[in-house]
């Protein structure tokens, strides 16, 4: 019978393709062979620093280390929202090119942002120029109304840092499935309670 996997990164591809063991890339990279064996698998979170480091050891782009997401079931991860008892407010955030969401489910919860959580979002061009690596961002599948919450990684790549399958990677310059950034998550933004 044939084993099923979920392709979720590359690394064990790579590492292969390079001839190395466990062991081999695991001293490339610091950390011990367990632990490499538990990122190919998905055991363990593939994080941006994981990601620069397997990147190097492999004379890879980090995108190269990642398995194409899959779209097909994707729903938003955010919603527009107000501040309950304010419409106002959000109206004079808005006045600024600012907005308020309400996270449907956080694929990015080590940056701090958790489902329910109310966050409020830079829209502006001079934001998303400025975006620094791991800043939360909110981009836009193109051509859909599809919003997903993900973490910025300069100068193409979005991210999640959550465990499991859902751990991915999207490339802003992937034209197979084009994203675009529309905000940058306000540090501690947060405007109330969900």
């Amino acid at each position: 019978m044939a084993r099923q996997t979920t392709a979720m990164n590359r690394i064990r591809e790579l590492r292969e393709a390079a001839g190395l063991s466990h062991a081999e890339l695991a001293a490339l990279i610091g950390t011990s062979p367990q632990q490499v064996s538990r990122h190919e698998l998905g055991q363990r979170r593939l994080t941006i620093q994981w990601m620069q480091r397997y990147a190097v050891a492999l004379g890879v782009a980090p995108a190269a280390l990642m398995a194409a997401p899959e779209l097909s079931e994707a729903r938003s991860d955010v919603e527009p929202a107000t501040i309950e008892g304010m419409p106002w407010l959000s109206q004079i955030i808005a006045s600024r090119g600012l907005a308020v969401y309400r996270v449907l489910y956080s694929r990015i919860p080590d940056a701090g942002i958790i489902t329910g959580q109310i966050i409020t979002v830079d829209s502006t061009a001079e934001a998303i120029r400025k975006a620094a690596a791991g800043t939360a961002v909110l981009a836009r599948v193109v051509g859909t109304d599809l919003i997903i919450l993900r973490q910025y990684l300069p100068p193409r790549l979005l991210v999640t840092n959550e465990p499991g399958a859902h751990n991915a990677l999207l490339r802003l310059d992937d034209r197979s499935v084009p994203v675009e950034i529309v905000g940058v998550v306000i540090p501690n933004g947060e405007i109330g309670p969900a």
